[in-house]
């Protein structure tokens, strides 16, 4: 009666006891903070983060601690527009390099801080880590006519991604109790046969 009532407890722990598809957020700026300004590199160590030429970005290398299958990128993100009125930026975002969304900031800027968010869902892409950037893929704005200043602070600005899994998953251990717990079933009931 015993063994049977492990078989069930195990059996029960294992179905019960389940790892969810998780979300991983960090803040732009923080230690996988990338960036590229073609024209003035130091630009990336200051905050905000003005870029304005064509291929400049700004992302985050993410680190999930193992290989992840992802579907969905989530982002909010905090900008300065100092755009001259007439001029815009298109941003590409990619996740290894894959595009996800696109989105335009126009002038006339005002200076003041703006946010850009949204939530976008992906064929999945796996990795151990992820390359989030966004990139600018329209034409250079000349300097004198100005950029977009990206909140890189550390903590203001963040990116989330989610496993695409949606399944849920068994705990290792919680798994091999299962097993043993099976395992224990069996055996009785081989013995209760051979009695």
């Amino acid at each position: 009666m015993l063994l049977q009532r492990a078989s069930i407890v195990g059996v029960l722990l294992a179905l019960a006891t389940v790892a969810h598809a998780g979300t991983i957020t960090v803040a732009l700026g923080d230690t996988g903070f990338l960036c590229q300004n073609v024209t003035n590199s130091s630009a990336c160590n200051s905050d905000p983060v003005s870029i304005w030429d064509q291929t400049d970005y700004v992302g985050e290398k993410i680190l999930p601690g193992s290989s992840v299958s992802i579907s969905q990128l989530s982002y909010d993100l905090e900008y300065s527009n100092v755009l001259v009125a007439g001029f815009s930026e298109i941003y590409n975002v990619t996740v290894n390099g894959t595009s996800v969304d696109t989105f335009t900031i126009d002038g006339p800027g005002d200076a003041t801080h703006h946010t850009q968010s949204n939530t976008v869902t992906f064929s999945p892409i796996t990795g151990t880590e992820f390359d989030v950037l966004f990139t600018i893929t329209s034409t250079t704005i000349p300097v004198s006519d100005g950029s977009v200043g990206w909140t890189a602070d550390g903590s203001t600005s963040t990116i989330s991604i989610t496993d695409a899994s949606g399944a849920s998953e068994p705990e290792p251990a919680t798994l091999a109790l299962g097993f043993l717990g099976l395992g224990l079933g069996a055996a009785f009931r081989r013995r209760l046969r051979s009695s």
